[in-house]
């Protein structure tokens, strides 16, 4: 992997959509990528955790805009009264719109995954290309075949919630690799001392009464697509993460053995390679259909 060349400190920026302060990182240049965050313990596990071990790759070749979730990091706080997902793939929206961007590829992982499907969605003149990956389906109607529910990982995370021990949040992060060694001292203290910066996120998180999911599953997105797994994700059952290919009209799936719910982290060379893959051929697809002045379509070339 490229060694990261950017500084957490030196990339971040604050912008304001709809009266509320949203955190991101604008690393690199070239074609932009929007890249969601992956769930953990509130507000502490930011963008910037998920990302950095993939980003001196990624932003060697497009500019990357990794974007703090609602009542993450430094985004809010704001009590979210609406459907899951939905309210941080509207301020990502807004965002890109006031940094002129006129259409991104979009990546998440985790809840980060789940938000950029609903952001492919709502917004898709913005979506160029669509990556999701270790995500639950955000609809109502989807429920696990074979794996428990509720997952391991997401009992745990409840249990945090409930009670912020560091025994609950060591037992959380635990859940959320294949490899303990992950969870080290360093990475602990990093998620306390963010929780400690901003205690008005996580009351904006327990004031809001929104997060039921909303029926989403009669509009497939048709861009093309990617899904990036961890086999071992004791948070979200690999089986519900491929139920995503029933909804994506041209899309593929990367499963990496040995690895959990946080894929970025846990096998980040592995990740960006194949990410990196992928979006290389989207824009070279594209740049020749612009040239060809053909348009890909369902089943073909449509001119």
């Amino acid at each position: 992997m490229t060694p990261d060349p950017y500084g957490e400190n030196e990339t971040s920026r604050t912008l304001t959509v709809d009266g509320v302060p949203v955190h991101f990182h604008d690393v690199g240049s070239g074609v932009p990528v929007l890249l969601f965050p992956g769930w953990g313990p509130q507000p502490g596990m930011t963008a910037w955790i998920t990302w950095r071990d993939v980003l001196g790759s990624l932003a060697a070749e497009f500019r990357c805009i990794v974007v703090d979730l609602p009542n993450y990091g430094r985004t809010g706080p704001v009590r979210d009264t609406g459907p899951a997902y939905r309210l941080g793939s509207d301020l990502a929206a807004g965002l890109l719109g006031q940094l002129g961007i006129a259409s991104a590829h979009v990546v998440g992982t985790s809840t980060g995954g789940s938000t950029a499907f609903v952001f492919a969605q709502d917004h898709p003149e913005l979506t160029r290309s669509l990556v999701v990956g270790s995500s639950h389906l955000p609809d109502p109607t989807v429920r696990n075949l074979l794996a428990p529910a509720p997952e391991e990982g997401v009992r745990a995370g409840i249990a945090y919630e409930i009670e912020q021990t560091p025994d609950n949040l060591r037992r959380f992060l635990l859940s959320m690799f294949h490899d303990p060694s992950h969870v080290d001292a360093e990475l602990i203290e990093e998620i306390e001392r963010i929780a400690r910066e901003a205690p008005d996120h996580l009351e904006a998180v327990q004031a809001s009464t929104g997060f039921a999911k909303e029926p989403r599953l009669g509009r497939a997105v048709t861009v093309p697509s990617l899904i990036i797994s961890g086999r071992e994700d004791r948070v979200v059952p690999l089986e519900h993460t491929l139920a995503f290919l029933a909804h994506l009209d041209d899309a593929e799936a990367v499963i990496l053995k040995g690895t959990g719910h946080l894929p970025t982290i846990e096998s980040p060379e592995r990740y960006v390679s194949h990410l990196l893959r992928f979006l290389r051929r989207v824009d070279a697809q594209m740049h020749t259909s612009e040239e060809s002045g053909l348009l890909v379509g369902d089943g073909g070339f449509e001119g």
